[in-house]
């Protein structure tokens, strides 16, 4: 059975979320908080699997209690509560590293779903587990023909897989204190794939996994992987796919 925090404000939100069958999906809740100071004092006293938060609550609100989470406790599994009007604050639990997020008030069916992802990702957690895409999934291929990966390149391809949402070759530079031209070099030369290919590549995934989940709309997609415009990720992921989103999403959702 795994424990859940429920934090939020909202007194009758969470009498709401506690009525639901959590046993019936071996969840059970063990506390609830009204806001995020709050809850990382639980956190410290207990062994807490999972944390349902809002975004919007007085002193420390949703994305800054899910920061210290991630830094103190990247075992416990995160999903974020949040309005409609919510998205930019949502956008920033994404690129955060939350599993998922239910909008209000939330319903049974998407709670459900939620707390499938939550399970599977509690029963195959390690310490190195990305949340994006896993480093096995997205390596060049160059690595599927028999050649050991380079550390270098590991790093680089983890990098990329942990700030996808914001990720470019300035960051890469000033984490691994490499030159640009360097990282550039190596990259291409030890995968045979440029560094702009390979993230290309990974966002193009995301946004499959995203487009699937159907929480979000194309230019919510687009804007959260860093593209500018809307029509510029559209072509993108037409290129890479076959299919422009909108189809991609038909094709995969009956």
């Amino acid at each position: 059975m795994y424990n859940v925090l429920i934090v939020d404000d909202d007194f009758a939100l969470r009498y709401i979320l506690k009525r639901f069958h959590w046993k019936d999906y071996n969840f059970n809740i063990i506390a609830e908080a009204s806001d995020g100071k709050e809850a990382l004092e639980i956190i410290n006293k207990s062994d807490i699997d999972l944390v349902i938060t809002d975004i919007r609550m007085p002193g420390m609100d949703g994305i800054e209690l899910i920061s210290h989470i991630n830094k103190r406790y990247p075992n416990i599994c995160i999903i974020l509560l949040s309005t409609y009007n919510d998205f930019e604050y949502a956008q920033q639990g994404i690129r955060h590293g939350i599993l998922d997020y239910l909008t209000k008030p939330v319903n049974s069916d998407e709670l459900i779903k939620a707390l499938n992802r939550a399970t599977d990702f509690l029963q195959n957690y390690t310490p190195k587990k990305e949340k994006v895409l896993s480093l096995s999934d997205s390596l060049p291929e160059y690595f599927y023909e028999g050649n050991k990966p380079d550390n270098l390149i590991v790093d680089i391809c983890n990098l990329v897989l942990t700030n996808i949402c914001n990720i470019n070759l300035e960051l890469v530079s000033n984490e691994l204190q490499l030159s640009k031209d360097y990282i550039c070099r190596v990259f291409k030369k030890k995968t045979n794939m440029s560094f702009l290919k390979y993230v290309t590549r990974v966002k193009m995934e995301y946004a499959k996994q995203l487009i699937i989940d159907n929480k979000y709309k194309t230019y919510e997609i687009s804007s959260l992987l860093g593209y500018k415009t809307t029509d510029y990720f559209t072509k993108l992921f037409k290129n890479y796919t076959g299919f422009t989103p909108s189809e991609y999403r038909s094709s995969k959702i009956k």
